[in-house]
């Protein structure tokens, strides 16, 4: 009885679960609760475990994990035009013209036909109160199936009568539905609202999901245009607080966009321009050298919450994320492989767009576990190598930029780009446990960064190498004051300022900061254990070709002392005296110090100095020079 009960309980289950699937409609769509404040965006708090678009929200401080995106990821459905009518979807067959080999019009008969089949009545609103006349609706839901379309033409244009939908349109997989745009430098998406318009819009299609597609260009167009109704289509901003709306929460899950010149272009905005996400998508092959791309073209104050989630963009030359106003963006995961191009371009430099980010927040970048592929191509002048970050911020809304875990191919300096940083304003940039980072160095203009400077800090990277990025880096100074420089804390042990002086093309100016922790830096004399301690020898040397080389230690940082530590010698015991005299490259630093070999003991060399290039010459009155063991240690802020 107990096992029949049970078998009972177990059916019904079962049959309640193939029942919610087969409810699943292409008419039901399920938000997730926006919780904004204004009650344009109060929507019903109604999730469906069974949906597979269903988005988890996380947060910008690096609680990312895949478990919490698994939800983005589906099997791409499989139907064919007849069998996704049957199921109750929109299909471009429906509308398609025998014989027309382009498929614009279909297409836009589809969404004008999505947006009209549900719009009507309060129950496929997204409002709680039922007597609100507008509202985001759940259209109809659109599948396309396998095959590849051409569009030549706007699908939405600007002034659509479409107003207020939520769409969702899937297709058999990125490789099996194409979308062939050649609209000749025209726009796919048109979605500027128009508060002032007399037809159409607002359109602000949010809370849009755009899966297992492939988006194919022309290298000419812009796959959609964003914009909010707190300012007309020539983006003056205007006072319409009877619409306060903005596009929010597109989804892109399983998509490609190949050769596209833009893919998102924010026009100038005031109003919750925010929570774009591109998921487990490949962005490949766009822009080329005689039109540059700007794939994501971002200029609202409230374009926060921007995110990449394992999403690969690779093979642009141009610039992946230009970033004017506002900012929210994080990568978790994924590659992203310039071929000559910038990856993040924050031109936050102007007064009108400093502390203008997302409630006045600075604007920021967050990178996880991201693989980056910063490359020169030897065969390319130096202007045209990769950067990863560039910055021309100044005054306040400093942006700040994290990537953590994340590796950047530079660990071959015969195919590392020479602009890996290009800094003309204001950045705080953290790289924290990141690898294959060996062969990096910046460069850049700070006469014009204002009183805010960039500030670099490297933690636990092990690859960074601080002499050759000291060595190969170009800082352009701003005036006397040391402090206008590019600022530079690797392990809160070496702490410098980089700038350029007139010596050399870049140059190291230390300072102690308060809170950082001593750090000893062991100086080999040579490769044995005994070294000779002979008149005018300068430590430490190397032996090249039967002659003595000297090589300074370079500790790039405020030297508090030296501490040499001599094992005693029986043959001279207290009666050979040594002078020791410490130099910075040229300069001496203090005054000689005389230290006996009469026992084992510890001497302490007080510097007190910035010190770029270290070495100590010896002198003494002894008839022979002393053959000692010695351990010398640098002890440094």
């Amino acid at each position: 009885m107990y096992y029949k009960t049970l078998l009972t309980k177990f059916t019904a289950f079962v049959t309640a679960g193939l029942m919610t699937l087969a409810n699943l409609s292409a008419d039901v769509f399920h938000p997730r609760s926006e919780n904004q404040t204004s009650e344009t965006y109060a929507c019903e708090e109604e999730w469906s475990s069974s949906r597979t678009d269903a988005f988890y929200d996380v947060s910008m401080a690096g609680s990312f994990s895949a478990a919490s995106y698994e939800g983005l990821r589906s099997e791409p459905l499989n139907m064919t035009s007849d069998e996704a009518i049957a199921a109750g979807y929109l299909t471009p067959q429906t509308y398609k013209q025998e014989g027309d080999p382009d498929d614009t019009a279909s297409f836009q008969r589809m969404f004008l036909d999505a947006a009209d089949k549900l719009k009507s009545g309060t129950h496929n609103s997204f409002y709680l109160d039922p007597a609100k006349p507008n509202g985001f609706k759940k259209c109809k839901a659109i599948f396309i199936p396998s095959g590849r379309y051409v569009i030549s033409d706007t699908i939405i244009p600007h002034d659509s009568p479409i107003k207020w939908c939520a769409f969702e349109v899937s297709g058999a997989g990125r490789e099996s539905t194409i979308i062939q745009f050649v609209g000749n430098g025209k726009v796919m998406f048109d979605d500027r609202a128009d508060a002032n318009a007399t037809n159409g819009g607002p359109i602000q299609f949010a809370f849009t999901t755009f899966r297992d597609i492939g988006f194919d260009g022309d290298n000419l167009s812009t796959f959609m245009v964003v914009k909010d109704n707190h300012s007309d289509i020539n983006g003056n901003k205007i006072d319409n607080r009877a619409n306060p709306n903005g596009v929010q929460r597109m989804q892109f899950i399983s998509c490609s966009f190949t050769h596209w010149h833009k893919i998102i272009h924010m026009e100038r905005s005031y109003q919750m321009l925010s929570e774009f996400t591109f998921a487990f998508c490949r962005i490949a092959n766009c822009g080329k050298s005689e039109k540059p791309c700007e794939l994501f073209y971002l200029n609202d104050s409230q374009a926060v919450n921007w995110r990449f989630v394992y999403t690969d963009i690779e093979g642009f030359e141009g610039v992946a994320f230009y970033l004017e106003r506002g900012m929210g963006l994080s990568l978790l995961g994924g590659s992203v492989i310039p071929e000559k191009g910038t990856v993040f371009f924050l031109d936050f430099n102007s007064s009108d767009r400093t502390n203008d980010s997302g409630q006045s927040n600075s604007p920021h970048v967050y990178c996880n576990g991201t693989r980056f592929e910063i490359k020169a191509y030897v065969d390319n002048p130096e202007d045209t190598h990769s950067i990863l970050l560039k910055s021309t911020s100044i005054l306040r809304g400093t942006p700040q930029v994290t990537f953590r875990t994340c590796s950047f191919s530079t660990g071959s300096s015969n195919n590392q780009s020479w602009r890996f940083l290009e800094l003309n304003g204001a950045a705080n940039i953290l790289f924290d446990n990141c690898y294959d980072c060996g062969h990096i160095r910046m460069t850049g203009d700070l006469s014009n960064s204002g009183l805010i400077n960039p500030q670099i800090k490297f933690i636990n990277c092990p690859s960074f190498n601080v002499e050759y990025f000291v060595s190969n880096s170009k800082g352009i100074t701003n005036g006397s004051n040391v402090q206008n420089g590019c600022h530079v804390i690797v392990d809160d042990t070496y702490d410098f300022y980089l700038r350029s002086n007139s010596n050399k093309s870049g140059g190291t100016y230390a300072k102690s900061v308060v809170g950082l922790h001593e750090c000893r830096q062991n100086v080999k004399l040579t490769e044995y254990s005994l070294v000779t301690l002979k008149n005018g020898r300068t430590f430490p040397y190397v032996i090249e070709g039967g002659a003595e080389k000297s090589v300074p230690v370079k500790p790039y940082g405020f030297v508090k002392y030296v501490e040499l530590t001599a094992v005693a010698s029986d043959t001279y015991k207290n009666y050979s005296p040594v002078t020791l005299t410490f130099y910075d490259g040229t300069k001496q630093l203090g005054e000689p110090v005389e230290i006996s070999l009469d026992k084992t003991q510890t001497h302490m060399i007080v510097i007190n100095d910035f010190v770029d290039e270290l070495t100590f010459k010896v002198s003494h009155s002894n008839s022979t020079s002393p053959e000692i063991s010695m351990d010398v240690e640098i002890v440094k802020y």
